[in-house]
């Protein structure tokens, strides 16, 4: 975990409780169209980090010498 929380999946939309339509249709148009937009972003920079690190290790792999060469 992050500190920032920012690959944490976002919680859903509050749905209204209400007779009013327009609070329904705003409640379901950010349950459906802004999660999804949220959670794909925190799926893509999940990707980026374990790509990033993977290469990391790979390169370190390469770069450190034997133990018995001073330079």
């Amino acid at each position: 975990m992050t500190a920032s929380g920012l690959l944490l999946p976002t919680e859903p939309a509050e749905i209204p409780f209400s007779e009013d339509v327009r609070d329904w249709q705003v409640g379901f148009t950010e349950q459906s169209g802004q999660l999804q937009k949220a959670n794909d972003d925190k799926a893509a920079a999940g990707r980026v980090m374990s790509e990033c690190e993977s290469m990391h290790r790979e390169a370190l792999g390469r770069a450190t010498r034997p133990w018995w060469k001073f330079w």
